[in-house]
């Protein structure tokens, strides 16, 4: 008699172990195999997911682990930290897979690093060295690390801040811009996954230094004066005592040799300079001192105007200040160019109509009667070689005669005008000093007034004109025309004109070939 035994085959059976060693990103566990179910295990591990009932279908993760039953341990990878997972151990044999009981677990959250702030050092009025000590990193990576500082306790990130190199330990950062003689706070930081952590508080103060400023542009230059000023931008952590300005007709002027007295504090503030000598370089610099000494801005040079300027002939004409310009106060009376080259007299009719290069008279051709009053009559053609005018002066364009205009109480509308313009501006030129100059038209039964005050102080003469066929204009209280350098069209230049019976002024152009006077303006 056969006697056959009978043996049930099935899956394994398995225990899930209990997690442990959490961290932000991994774990530990494992499965206990009781039984092979009757076949080999030819698999064994662990796996997981964040919704439960983890299997080798729907897992995050997994693991194999051998082929054996009994006990084994297994490691979880790659984690998010502080996030919920549910973990089963499995086991697998040609029957099938079983899988042990679910465990759940939470991975541990990232934490702020800890650290320290070490001693403020190497202190100077705009600079300071500080830095930090990093001792955990909270369990994330250190993403920046560096020193932030304020005017006012508890300083962050969002206020001034510096960047160190990345990782653990200890740091140093320079920290730049400060003001000198201030008090500022500051706190090491280190940010990771979890946030900025900050080190303890310190405080510290920049050293005090000498003001820091920069001398203002010279403006208003007259003869024996002219403004100028200073701009403290940083007083150097010490009260601004005393500031000015110091000058000197040699460079590098102090406060030892001649100053002005503008009071006290940071900020803009303007000086006038007096005494001075007319045709003068002068150097200056604005000056501020506080407690711990005197700094000066950047040295200006300026040169006071002359109160007459000489031609290359030997000609000497008086000058005037107007607004911010300069101007002869008498007609050009010269005959050569500023290179000595001699400008043609033209005096026949004929040979003036033809004329289309530089060429001058005097008017009617009478030297000895016009001259010395009412200066030459030069064609355009002299007045574009730019060699009319002394050094350092030129024949004024159509937009500096503009400036004058306005200065003396035109709107740019009336400036930009062509013809008639203005209403007093043209009696503020005129000479009233001789009234034979510019006679009352009651002598010669108009009655109108010509409204000349000389107000600006450019005593404009009528000198009368030339025109293009060489006929002469007429003179004594009709009529004063000065070119200017600014070209119309091929033929024709602007000018400006004066007449007997208007306070206005006309601007106007005319044939380059007409003979008019000039005046000159300081570059």
């Amino acid at each position: 008699m056969i006697v056959s035994s009978c043996k049930k085959e099935d899956s394994p059976t398995i225990l899930t172990l209990d997690v442990s060693k959490i961290t932000i990103n991994s774990a530990q566990s494992g499965g206990n195999i009781a039984s092979d179910g009757g076949e080999q295990v030819i698999s064994s591990g662990i796996v997981w997911n964040k919704l439960g009932n983890p299997t080798l279908e729907s897992h995050v993760g997994i693991t194999t682990d051998g082929e054996k039953i009994g006990i084994y341990e297994s490691a979880l990878t790659e984690l998010e930290s502080n996030t919920l997972y549910k973990v089963r151990a499995y086991a697998s044999n040609s029957i099938g897979t079983s899988y042990g009981n679910e465990v759940s677990f939470t991975t541990n959250p990232i934490l702020l690093a800890t650290l320290t702030t070490t001693s403020v050092v190497s202190i100077t009025p705009t600079t300071a060295v500080a830095g930090g000590n990093i001792l955990t990193d909270g369990g994330g990576s250190i993403i920046a690390r560096g020193v932030c500082w304020s005017t006012t306790s508890n300083p962050m990130i969002t206020n001034n801040k510096t960047l160190a190199n990345l990782g653990m330990g200890s740091f140093s950062s320079n920290l730049t811009g400060l003001q000198p003689g201030t008090t500022y706070y500051l706190r090491a930081y280190a940010t990771n996954e979890a946030g900025t952590a900050y080190g303890n508080e310190l405080s510290f103060v920049t050293n005090t230094t000498t003001p820091t400023l920069s001398t203002v542009s010279v403006t208003s230059i007259t003869y024996k004066s002219a403004s100028s000023g200073g701009n403290i931008t940083s007083d150097g952590g010490s009260v601004i005592l005393s500031r000015g300005i110091c000058w000197n007709t040699i460079s590098g002027p102090t406060i030892s040799e001649k100053k002005t007295i503008d009071g006290s504090g940071i900020g803009t503030y303007i000086s006038t300079i007096s005494e001075l000598d007319q045709n003068t370089t002068y150097h200056i610099r604005a000056y501020a001192t506080n407690s711990v000494g005197t700094s000066y801005g950047d040295e200006i040079s300026f040169t006071t105007i002359n109160k007459t300027v000489t031609d290359i002939d030997g000609n000497i004409y008086n000058t005037v200040i107007i607004g911010n310009q300069v101007w002869m106060k008498e007609n050009l009376k010269v005959t050569h160019f500023n290179s000595g080259v001699h400008i043609p007299n033209v005096t026949d009719n004929t040979e003036w109509s033809n004329l289309t290069t530089a060429g001058y008279c005097w008017s009617k051709n009478d030297e000895v009667s016009y001259k010395n009053t009412y200066g030459a009559l030069y064609n355009w053609y002299a007045v574009n070689t730019g060699s009319l005018c002394p050094t350092g002066w030129h024949i004024p364009t159509d937009a500096e005669w503009k400036v004058l205009e306005i200065y003396l109480g035109m709107t740019q509308v009336q400036a930009d005008a062509v013809g008639l313009r203005g209403t007093m501006e043209g009696g503020k030129l005129k000479e009233i000093g001789d009234i034979s100059m510019w006679p009352n038209p009651e002598l010669y039964h108009w009655h109108f007034d010509v409204g000349a005050t000389n107000e600006s102080g450019f005593t404009a003469l009528p000198g009368g004109y030339r025109n293009f066929t060489g006929v002469f204009g007429e003179i004594y209280g009709y009529d004063g025309l000065w070119w200017s350098s600014s070209e119309y069209d091929l033929e024709r230049a602007w000018k400006r004109e004066l007449w007997y019976n208007s306070a206005g002024v006309i601007r106007n152009y005319d044939n380059k070939k007409n003979g008019c006077s000039v005046r000159c303006i300081k570059d």
